[in-house]
């Protein structure tokens, strides 16, 4: 397969990670020939969606279609540690390129972008199965119109088959992709992360530190919360009218009734990943709040009494570095490829340099190719993946995973 000659190229999953690839292959020269195939429609990925942390390969994607990070993200440079009686106990310099936005922005900003180059995105078009073309190295495409419900649904109106000469699996985590391609299953990590926004105008006057850009966070026993600002479901970054979105890190092992139950909705149907906003039981939300007082400095307690929609997930993770199948016609990004815990709220980051790097390779401009592509990728998901693991152990536990030695410690003495 000549890679740098036009192609018919075809990504499953029309969220960020399949965003960002649609959106460098059709900036190629090549002018490949881009369709998204995303089952659910955008208010479905919006309900499983919160705060979005922008790295710098994230970053460097984004200021390709919007220079000024200020009018899509909040910058970040300041740790502030709030401590158990609810003051601010110590700030440490972050040391890394980060921002703030929401999936929501990115989402539309991306989407807009790609469909402007000339890709397609189809909503509520479900891939059900690949089939590989031996003579002329195709894959086929088979999708179905889906009706609805987690997972694209399950009604059938139409049935369609296409032929690719590139397929990209961005389906995320839980893509049935996945096996099919006997990649490694994820793992639970043995904790939850309980999710939520307040309107920045009823922050509590202990959290006024967010106001000038700063990530708060605090540690218990076992647990950990952090909170920023980012814009609001509109996208405004207008001060005084941004979201502050927070996260709780909270351990409970899967054989636990707490686990069932957090992980069940309202209409008694159990999740492998996220109870999504509008879906999470009212007993089990008033539960947590209970909690909350029980071990949090007071204000993270406040935040989660004024929390409207909050949503729940069960945190896994998996490593597996291959990413190229079937004869390079088959590839994997994102979450599909590998899936980190998110302690360094860098999850973007990954699907950035993929899609930085494939379009580098695409263009002829990487000394080997994809299999390059595939190694670099490998590189930079192993060694992210070790980091973000040992930050989960630093919050959760107070100590670094045995052996494990940190560039910078932004939690010591706290």
């Amino acid at each position: 397969m000549d890679i740098k000659e036009p192609k018919n190229i075809v990504i499953i999953g029309g969220s960020i990670a399949g965003l960002m690839t649609g959106l460098i292959l059709a900036r190629l020269p090549a002018s490949h020939t881009i369709t998204i195939l995303e089952s659910r429609p955008a208010a479905a990925l919006q309900s499983q969606a919160a705060g979005l942390g922008l790295g710098n390969h994230a970053l460097a994607l984004m200021q390709t279609i919007i220079p000024t990070v200020e009018e899509f993200a909040v910058r970040r440079g300041v740790m502030q540690f709030i401590g158990k009686e609810g003051k601010v106990v110590a700030e440490r310099d972050l040391g890394i390129e980060h921002a703030t936005s929401s999936w929501g922005v990115v989402y539309r900003i991306l989407r807009r972008e790609v469909e402007g180059l000339g890709g397609v995105y189809r909503e509520g078009w479900k891939v059900t199965n690949l089939r590989r073309e031996e003579e002329d190295a195709k894959v086929v495409v088979t999708c179905s119109k889906a009706s609805g419900g987690d997972d694209g649904g399950e009604g059938k109106h139409e049935e369609e088959e296409m032929v690719a000469d590139m397929v990209i699996v961005a389906s995320g985590a839980y893509s049935h992709f996945r096996k099919m391609f006997d990649r490694k299953e994820s793992e639970y990590a043995g904790f939850l992360l309980w999710r939520g926004s307040v309107p920045e105008s009823k922050l509590p006057v202990e959290m006024a530190g967010a106001r000038e850009h700063k990530f708060l966070f605090s540690m218990v026993k076992d647990s950990y919360c952090l909170g920023y600002l980012a814009p609001n479901s509109s996208g405004s970054l207008e001060p005084g009218q941004r979201s502050f979105e927070w996260a709780h890190y909270d351990y409970c092992p899967s054989s636990s009734p707490e686990f069932k139950q957090a992980m069940t909705d309202i209409h008694s149907h159990t999740h492998a990943q996220t109870v999504s906003r509008g879906l999470l039981n009212p007993d089990v939300w008033h539960t947590r709040i209970t909690r909350a007082h029980a071990i949090l400095p007071s204000p993270w307690a406040k935040i989660a009494e004024l929390t409207e929609g909050p949503l729940v997930s069960a945190i896994s993770s998996s490593l597996d570095t291959k990413a190229l199948y079937w004869d390079n016609t088959v590839l994997f990004v994102g979450e599909a490829y590998t899936q980190f815990r998110p302690h360094l709220g860098l999850g973007s980051n990954l699907a950035a340099f993929q899609a930085l790097r494939l379009g580098e390779a695409m263009a002829g401009e990487m000394e080997g190719g994809l299999e390059e592509w595939e190694r670099v990728c490998g590189e930079f998901a192993s060694v992210f993946a070790e980091h973000s693991a040992a930050m989960g152990v630093r919050g959760l536990t107070g100590a670094w995973p045995e052996g494990y030695v940190p560039v910078v410690d932004h939690l010591e003495g706290v």
